[in-house]
């Protein structure tokens, strides 16, 4: 997967008013039980996400499928549906979407993940570029070339704001420099397969330099 996310909250549905005893004999709190599920909820979510990462890493994509919608369904149960960790989970399941060939699918959960993420993160979050850029890559794989262009453009352009703020520090500008390649090789990709070679040849030179 090109990206993974992981999950680090949990949906619980216990009664926190309900206490139990610890083997020495020293009864807990009700928050140190609610507390306790929360981290047990949290592991068995990560469990579930790296299962599912394994899935998909080895092929088995319906069940990697299978994971991943368990993991949205837990997720949104707990926060409901405008939550950026379900811009996650929405995200992960386009790419199984995606390399299951369900480009339908794939692009109503991966639009739905930039929408989500752009909500909550910020347009100019760097996560908000990783899901434009997958849904980029469904538009091309579905042969819309001038859309997929216009999206992987807009994915660049908040890489590219990244670099101005390198020397505010906090951010590896090699990386970011990694992303904006990998995004501009997929706007050649684009230009090549839509005919218009001079437009790929100048992107794929810009990728190059960089």
């Amino acid at each position: 997967m090109g990206n993974r996310w992981l999950y680090t909250t949990t949906d619980s549905d216990s009664d926190d008013s309900r206490e139990v005893s610890r083997p020495e004999g020293y009864g807990r709190t009700r928050y140190q039980v609610h507390t306790m599920e929360k981290h047990e909820e949290e592991k068995a979510l990560k469990d579930a996400h790296n299962d599912a990462c394994r899935h998909l890493r080895d092929g088995r994509l319906v069940e990697a499928k299978a994971k991943f919608e368990e993991i949205l369904a837990t997720l949104v149960k707990e926060h409901g549906e405008e939550n950026r960790r379900i811009g996650a989970a929405l995200h992960n399941l386009g790419i199984v979407h995606l390399r299951s060939g369900n480009m339908n699918d794939a692009v109503d959960a991966i639009e739905e993940a930039v929408k989500i993420r752009k909500s909550t993160l910020g347009v100019y979050h760097p996560k908000v570029s990783d899901s434009l850029v997958e849904l980029g890559i469904v538009l091309l794989s579905q042969e819309h070339f001038t859309d997929s262009i216009e999206i992987f453009n807009e994915a660049l352009s908040i890489r590219e704001r990244q670099i101005e703020e390198v020397a505010r520090g906090g951010m590896d500008e090699r990386q970011i420099k990694q992303q904006i390649v990998k995004i501009n090789n997929n706007i050649g990709c684009a230009y090549f397969k839509y005919g218009d070679k001079d437009a790929a040849k100048e992107v794929f030179q810009d990728a190059l330099e960089l």
